[in-house]
């Protein structure tokens, strides 16, 4: 049995992904695990994550980071506690691969702490472009 983590930070992207992970969630052969930050953690974006609850996918972990800002130093400190959290859950949780989709900030922090465990990264796509934003540099990365 294969055991995959995909990481979830917005609806946007959840939407995009969400017959995939049905798809995989009924795959005899795949474990599939939830983990959910960014957007999906804040009152201010509607607390999405009763979404993917409805949707009965199991939720191991759940990083709330502040998202709700445009200050670098901010931005900065959302990445670290995202990056630091997912680097612990790493060290304690194997898996065969890590899936995430777009290029958010939060999924970058968690690509780095997945590739750092040497767990192989499944990348769906970067995203849309978009300018005057962290994503497009992201993106690239």
């Amino acid at each position: 049995m294969k055991k995959i983590l995909y990481v979830t930070g917005s609806r946007a992207e959840y939407g995009i992904v969400r017959r995939l992970l049905t798809m995989l969630r009924e795959t005899p052969e795949i474990q599939l695990d939830l983990a959910v930050t960014g957007m999906h953690c804040d009152n201010a974006y509607g607390n999405t994550i009763h979404i993917i609850e409805q949707d009965n996918f199991n939720i191991i972990k759940v990083v709330d980071i502040n998202i709700n800002t445009t200050s670098h130093t901010h931005i900065l400190h959302s990445m670290s506690v995202c990056l630091n959290s997912f680097g612990d859950f790493f060290s304690n949780n194997t898996y065969d691969a890590v899936m995430v989709l777009g290029d958010r900030y939060e999924i970058f922090s968690v690509a780095i702490a997945a590739s750092m465990h040497n767990i192989p990264l499944i990348h769906i796509h970067g995203g849309e472009k978009t300018l005057a934003n962290y994503d497009e540099f992201i993106r690239h990365s």
